[in-house]
């Protein structure tokens, strides 16, 4: 990768409008590009919110007004966009997030651990792709799916340098720092790659989620916000920095991946569930 400078922006959707977001998102997305932005990340399903089934209605294909309007921003602008959208393919619904840089749509990732809920109207994802962009390789993890480490490290190991985990959960503030804090600088660090994260807010009273945060290669923050403000988060991400935390090093400065034994952990890819002790 290169050095890239990206924007993380706490959106406030308004629900079902899609003209509505697809304006803010140009306006935020252009203000990125002024503030020297290569890369802009919104939030889970943030072209249309977050509503359970409502958000069906909104459901379009790779090539709908979503996805096109998007892919022309980010030529329109010269800047890399990704945005979340709930994509219809062959009759089956996904929460997906597309990202389209210089006026081409770079990939599209559907979310492959749906919440409780969400299992009852869409279809779960069944590859974890990583997309080339110009500034380096990227991946996708949407909101839940960053409890689950095998996610991250199969993106890691097919060569994801950054990774955005765009969010649309409810507790946001304090709750979700500490939420986030508890787990994501240990995704970053075990896998030496850069995370970017952005919460969904709820509404404009601050009741509820909402938050940014950017993870260094090593688990250390860069940059974070937990205020309830509609707002893009600047951060700078150092392409030396990437590379030295992929060299092996020391036991406690070293890149961790290359020193798995995947022979040992055949149980994690097992249909099993884990042993229950009784008595």
């Amino acid at each position: 990768m290169r050095d890239v400078s990206v924007a993380i922006v706490n959106f406030l959707p308004v629900a079902g409008d899609v003209e509505v977001n697809l304006s803010k998102i140009d306006a935020f997305t252009a203000r990125a590009k002024q503030d020297g932005a290569d890369l802009v990340c919104f939030p889970e399903v943030s072209s249309i919110g977050y509503m359970m089934p409502e958000s069906l209605q909104y459901a379009e294909s790779s090539d709908g007004r979503i996805a096109s309007r998007i892919i022309e921003m980010s030529d329109r602008h010269g800047i890399c966009v990704s945005v979340g959208f709930v994509e219809i393919s062959e009759g089956k619904s996904y929460i997906s997030q597309m990202l389209a840089e210089s006026g081409r749509l770079i990939g599209i990732y559907r979310k492959t651990h749906l919440g409780h809920h969400e299992r009852e109207f869409f279809h779960e994802g069944d590859e974890l792709p990583v997309f080339e962009t110009s500034f380096g390789t990227v991946g996708i993890s949407l909101c839940w799916e960053s409890r689950f480490p095998e996610v991250i490290g199969v993106l890691a190991l097919n060569g994801a340098e950054i990774i955005l985990m765009p969010y649309a959960s409810g507790p946001g503030g304090s709750k979700r720092k500490k939420i986030w804090h508890r787990y994501l600088p240990t995704r970053a660090g075990d896998n030496s790659v850069y995370i970017i994260a952005c919460n969904m807010l709820r509404d404009d009273n601050g009741n509820g989620g909402g938050g940014l945060m950017a993870l260094g290669c090593k688990g250390e923050v860069l940059a974070e916000d937990f205020s309830y403000d509609e707002k893009a988060l600047m951060v700078e991400l150092n392409a030396e920095a990437s590379s030295k935390a992929r060299t092996r090093g020391t036991m406690g400065d070293n890149f961790f991946l290359a020193e798995r034994r995947p022979g040992l952990y055949s149980d994690l890819v097992s249909d099993r569930f884990f042993k229950r002790i009784d008595g």
